[in-house]
């Protein structure tokens, strides 16, 4: 299986996942953090994307990403 980053592969046990598309993923992250919400990856880039992973209520992974100007 390829790794879009490395060290990073989706769990098959995990469940479902959602992502949400927001304009700036480190103030969005930072913001979050301020409120006691837990972040599960830190921000980070893809080719196509940076990206947040962050707990919701329940302790499942939300996506939060802002796509890469091309």
């Amino acid at each position: 299986m390829n790794e879009m980053v490395p060290g990073i592969q989706p769990s098959k046990s995990a469940g479902g996942s959602i992502a949400f598309e927001v304009d700036d993923v480190d103030r969005e992250a930072e913001r979050l953090r301020k409120e006691g919400v837990r972040i599960l990856l830190e921000p980070f880039s893809t080719p196509v994307c940076r990206m947040v992973v962050v707990a919701d209520t329940e302790g499942n992974g939300v996506t939060l990403h802002q796509v890469t100007d091309l």
